[in-house]
């Protein structure tokens, strides 16, 4: 111990300098994984941020929602289960929509749910979803600073129909 701490004050500007670089990557260490899981949020917001604790997923699905075919008829028998209040279908996607006046493209993640239930997104501005209009969408207000406005109709070449936007919410990307 004494030879350690004779050696120690012999060479002050190593140890000052090996020191320094193990602070210098532990900073590094911890901005980044700041970053990281900032960056999962904005990915995972609109999943995360919808209050549902629980998803129920086809057993083939690998744990990915997007990959998951549950068919309608399954819905009654989880809603027998007795932990669950309440269920409803979910269908992901994502598609590249472009704008009908410029050909602008956008990368949008698809939601598909049934307007009422308790999937609804909030609404920020605008107005929600409903049954009668299929051909609506709510997007979320990031796409405000790329130029888009309520009424605005996105061109989906894929499934060829033009989609009308009738309101925005906040925090629902994936």
């Amino acid at each position: 111990m004494r030879l350690g701490l004779l050696e120690m004050r012999y060479s002050k500007l190593r140890y000052i300098l090996v020191t320094g670089i193990m602070v210098l990557i532990m900073l590094l260490s911890l901005i980044l994984s700041g970053l990281a899981n900032g960056l999962a949020y904005d990915n995972a917001s609109s999943v995360s941020d919808n209050n549902v604790p629980y998803y129920a997923i086809a057993k083939d699905a690998q744990g990915k929602v997007s990959r998951s075919l549950f068919e309608e008829s399954k819905l009654s028998k989880v809603k027998e289960q007795e932990n669950v209040a309440d269920a409803a279908v979910l269908g992901q996607s994502m598609q590249t929509l472009k704008r009908e006046k410029d050909d602008k493209k956008f990368s949008i993640a698809f939601f598909a749910i049934q307007p009422g239930s308790f999937l609804d997104p909030k609404i920020s501005s605008g107005k929600g979803l409903e049954v009668s209009k299929p051909d609506e969408i709510v997007v979320d207000t990031s796409l405000k600073k790329e130029g888009i406005k309520l009424g605005d109709v996105l061109m989906d070449d894929i499934l060829n129909r033009e989609l009308t936007i009738v309101g925005f919410t906040e925090n629902q990307k994936i």
